[in-house]
């Protein structure tokens, strides 16, 4: 391990440093598996259910002059 001092940081090296810096990112093809979940996932369509915004609306409303936790509580 060796150790760099400036007069603003402490840096701790571990090995050797690398020439460059890589991206993360893998880049290619994904295996067959993967290909066909994300396939499935773009092709799914758009799904919104509203009720539960509706019933904790109506279940806070319902409990006014409680603690907001308690309404929270009864609320879910």
């Amino acid at each position: 391990m060796s150790t760099k001092t400036d007069s603003s940081e402490l840096m701790f090296t571990y090995g050797e440093q690398p020439d460059e810096v890589g991206d993360r990112e893998v880049k290619g093809k994904a295996s067959p598996r993967a290909e066909k979940l994300i396939q499935e996932y773009y092709d799914a369509k758009l799904m919104l259910d509203c009720t539960f915004p509706i019933e904790y609306t109506k279940a806070w409303e319902e409990n006014k002059g409680r603690h907001p936790f308690v309404r929270r509580g009864l609320a879910f």
